[in-house]
């Protein structure tokens, strides 16, 4: 490792408390399941609560302003850039309006919205099991 190189704990991700490798002489960020690279999010045991901490943690890894950004949910040729984090947030902040609102949409509704709204990304069955796990019919 490089000297400066920084493990930080980050805070809520797609499933759980995240943490990344933050290498700041190469503005680089290691994010793992923080950021989702042109492939579909899992939401499917997300809440509203826990939908908006993983936005605060993407809002908290942007901060750094890195150049460099490794997903480890990516497409193979997938840039690793900046851009999955400012996407991801718009994905979960899309996903967080269907599932919280009211009345909630269908499976088909919600897994439409979600691919429409995102169709470049891969593995379409996420969304699927994702309405699914949340309760959507």
């Amino acid at each position: 490792m490089l000297a400066g190189d920084v493990g930080v704990s980050a805070g809520q991700s797609d499933m759980s408390e995240s943490s990344y490798a933050w290498v700041p002489e190469l503005s680089a960020v290691i994010v793992g399941d923080i950021a989702y690279n042109d492939v579909h999010a899992a939401l499917m045991e997300s809440t509203p609560e826990t939908r908006k901490g993983w936005i605060a943690t993407l809002e908290e890894v942007q901060s750094r302003n890195p150049q460099v950004v490794v997903a480890s949910h990516r497409k193979a040729d997938a840039v690793n850039d900046a851009s999955s984090l400012a996407k991801t947030i718009e994905y979960v902040e899309l996903g967080d309006k269907l599932l919280s609102a009211d009345p909630r949409p269908s499976l088909a509704e919600f897994v439409a919205q979600m691919v429409g709204g995102n169709p470049t990304r891969a593995n379409v069955s996420t969304p699927i099991y994702g309405g699914v796990i949340q309760g959507l019919q």
